[in-house]
């Protein structure tokens, strides 16, 4: 991209974050993010909003339509998926299997138990490295270290792996789920006895980090469908529903995600216990953190907003 695209594209998202609010009050209107336009089943190649609606209608008051440009910037409507991202933690041969040294892509989780006495389980996305204090840690999603609000006050042992014969590799230092920044994201500080790998199984080394940008394809590694190849879609996409109500969380719903779709010959890009991956494009570059699919599309939250 030159100079003046990546400005373009910059007053989009500008445009697009002013007037999200708006757009998701109208009839029929589920998100709001940035995208290619599509004429006939076709890209265009032309960046625009979108607007995700379950069903295209012609009977939509005028009031409610989406209009065709918004301060310039012209507009799109897809049809989506109604349905909420769902995280779960079924029980997977993957989270039985020892990573000797530490790696991304490998199954972790907490020592607690839950309701019922279940096991929470998801995917190593990166090891990172502590700003403050140069320690090495799990960067993962909340939902798969933290899981409830309470964790500040429950034990922060995180197990490699959780099931089977595991072995305590981390503690948990950070933890947020934020809707309006949309980052469902946590860290746990490796112990200094742990080996490690600075790599992603499958994947490699990477080679830092960068924004999410439309069309890139990317890859991730899960503990559930291994390693995957998809394509962003959409970038910046506000109103992606999240259901943690087995949590006791409810329902979030998450601004600013990435929208992936699965590229061939993948059918599926992710699906229960790869929440958490690290999202990473062909420089081997980090761009997102896995959150769950919704039936149509895969959500991950931008990695600098994670980051930050």
């Amino acid at each position: 991209m030159g100079k003046k695209q990546i400005k373009s594209l910059d007053s989009i998202r500008k445009v697009k974050r002013r007037v999200e609010h708006k757009l998701l009050q109208k009839t029929g209107v589920k998100r709001v993010g940035v995208g290619v336009k599509v004429t006939d089943g076709q890209p265009t190649g032309e960046i625009v909003i979108t607007a995700f609606v379950v069903k295209k209608r012609d009977d939509i008051p005028v009031k409610d339509r989406i209009p065709r440009q918004i301060y310039g910037i012209k507009t799109d409507v897809i049809e989506s998926s109604e349905g909420y991202v769902i995280p779960q933690a079924d029980e997977l041969p993957e989270c039985k299997v020892h990573y000797n040294p530490l790696i991304g892509g490998a199954c972790v989780g907490p020592a607690r138990r839950f309701e019922n006495n279940g096991i929470m389980r998801g995917t190593l996305g990166a090891i990172v490295i502590d700003a403050r204090n140069g320690q090495p840690g799990i960067l993962s999603n909340f939902h798969t270290l933290a899981v409830t609000n309470d964790w500040p006050q429950a034990d922060k042992t995180i197990l490699q792996p959780p099931q089977g014969t595991s072995r305590i590799v981390a503690h948990l230092t950070q933890a947020v789920l934020l809707e309006n920044e949309g980052v469902d994201a946590a860290v746990a500080n490796i112990d200094a006895s742990v080996g490690l790998a600075h790599a992603i199984a499958e994947i490699g080394t990477t080679n830092g980090s960068a924004s999410a940008e439309i069309h890139t394809r990317v890859r991730k590694r899960g503990v559930a469908t291994g390693l995957t190849y998809g394509k962003i879609q959409y970038t910046n996409v506000t109103g992606v529903q999240v259901d943690y109500t087995k949590f006791g969380l409810g329902v979030k719903t998450l601004s600013n995600q990435i929208a992936i779709c699965a590229d061939p010959p993948n059918t599926t890009f992710s699906a229960d216990g790869d929440s958490g991956s690290a999202i990473v494009d062909d420089a081997g570059r980090v761009v997102g953190l896995l959150v769950g699919p919704d039936g149509q599309f895969y959500y991950a939250n931008h990695i600098e907003n994670v980051l930050n």
